[in-house]
């Protein structure tokens, strides 16, 4: 079973997601890497640094990386398409392959013509 941890969820960050594998204590217990679920509403925050920490801590764990691409509008996080905003998508690509070499990647508003050149 893998968690997404977010902001706006009861799992809301590294302290909470290592709390819940404390009580949880299962090999089954994985983890949905999202950095930009992970990144505060106002969009201030390093998605590669977030990763990295996760990977860190719990990268046996990770199961899957969702990648969404954000962009800052009006001082808010807005989701949209890979390519679309600010995401560094290759840098954190970078990343989870070095940690999951054969991790899935999962995307998000990304259709069309838009999945061949992501």
């Amino acid at each position: 079973m893998g968690i997404e941890p977010g902001v706006n969820h009861p799992i809301h960050d590294a302290q909470t997601f290592g709390e819940l594998v404390e009580y949880v204590d299962s090999p089954s217990l994985g983890l949905v890497l999202d950095p930009t679920a992970l990144m505060p509403p106002t969009g201030e925050a390093d998605p590669v640094a977030i990763a990295r920490e996760m990977l860190e801590r719990f990268g046996d764990r990770v199961c899957a990386c969702h990648l969404v691409d954000y962009q800052v509008q009006e001082g808010r996080l807005v989701r949209c398409g890979i390519g679309e905003g600010v995401l560094p998508v290759g840098d954190l690509l970078r990343v989870f392959n070095t940690a999951r070499p054969w991790g899935f990647v999962i995307t998000e508003f990304t259709e069309d013509d838009a999945i061949g050149a992501t």
